[in-house]
């Protein structure tokens, strides 16, 4: 019987009951290389030749993680969020630690909007179970902490994973995330418009996602929830449900930006890691720090008070935004 992507039979590796033959994985790569090289050398265009270099490489390299998806090991701590908050930057530094081995991609985004890919699928985006003892692998998908599913499902597959939530200041998350939108070309209004528009834009998205099949999304509910991502409370007790609170840490991103080196320590402590040097704590995807019309701002200042005090409330502490 031949092996998952058309490889022949060789020397193999049996793996969920079926024989993957590395030496062939091993020549379907040579092969590509070989291949790589022409293409380098007879086609003129820069861009042109890296395309093609990556359109080879890349279905080979997931072939093989597939390939060898039983064997990795699922994470054992998730940054789910919030969008716009720091865990690109969080997720950077802690993976300039000895002991964490990243994901293949810093969102891999599988509880939310990859789910119908399967647990296979989710598994290749790890290392091999094999390597350092004490070592932990993780990723950061910054939509976790707001899709309504996403708890439940992560429960279902790594219960005893270890949850990173970042949460700013909703105003500025909400301009950070708006700014994001229009770069990005998905968002056309202004954004006095576009925080008009988000009641209608979302309604109904949490029961079209809760009702749908393991592949449904909502484009709104995902990219112009501008003031609902910032009702933090609601999202955190969702968490709350499936994972005990021992095994969530709650972190103020501006506490990330100004002090970076504490909150490095303490979230090596949560996850059990031990102490390393810590990285330069370059800013990763820095987000729109000004622009923000004033009435705009006082329209939303008014809109969080009362999101923000039962947050505050739900956790027993202050963070510093209006109440």
């Amino acid at each position: 019987m031949g092996s998952p992507g058309g490889f022949s039979r060789g020397p193999a590796y049996v793996m969920g009951g079926r024989a993957l033959a590395y030496s062939d994985l091993e020549r379907s790569a040579s092969r590509c290389r070989e291949t790589l090289g022409v293409i380098v050398s007879s086609v003129s265009p820069v861009a042109r030749a890296r395309a093609q270099v990556r359109s080879l490489v890349r279905p080979a390299r997931y072939r093989a993680r597939l390939a060898t998806a039983s064997a990795r090991r699922l994470p054992d701590f998730v940054i789910a969020g919030a969008q716009k908050a720091g865990t690109t930057s969080l997720y950077a530094y802690l993976c300039t630690h000895p002991d964490v081995l990243g994901a293949g991609r810093k969102e891999v985004h599988y509880f939310d909007v990859n789910y119908a890919r399967g647990t296979s699928w989710y598994r290749s985006m790890f290392p091999l179970g094999l390597g350092r003892s004490g070592a932990k692998a993780g990723e950061a998908s910054p939509y976790y902490l707001f899709h309504p599913l996403a708890a439940e499902r992560a429960a279902a597959l790594i219960p005893d994973a270890k949850i990173v939530v970042l949460l700013r200041d909703p105003i500025e998350r909400a301009w950070s995330h708006y700014r994001h939108e229009v770069a990005a070309g998905r968002e056309p209004l202004s954004f006095a418009d576009a925080l008009a528009a988000e009641p209608e834009r979302l309604a109904g998205a949490d029961a079209a996602l809760r009702a749908g099949g393991r592949g449904t999304t909502h484009a709104g509910h995902r990219y112009h929830s501008y003031v609902a991502r910032g009702r933090y409370a609601e999202q955190l007790r969702q968490w709350y449900e499936h994972f005990p609170r021992e095994q969530v840490l709650v972190l103020r991103a501006e506490d990330l930006f100004e002090r970076p080196a504490d909150v490095w320590v303490q979230t090596l402590r949560f996850l059990g890691l031990p102490d390393a040097t810590p990285p330069s704590f370059e800013v990763h995807n820095p987000g729109a720090k000004s622009g923000m019309a004033d009435d705009v701002r006082t329209q939303l200042t008014d809109t969080f008070r009362a999101p923000n005090q039962e947050l505050e409330e739900l956790l027993g502490r202050t963070f510093g935004w209006p109440t």
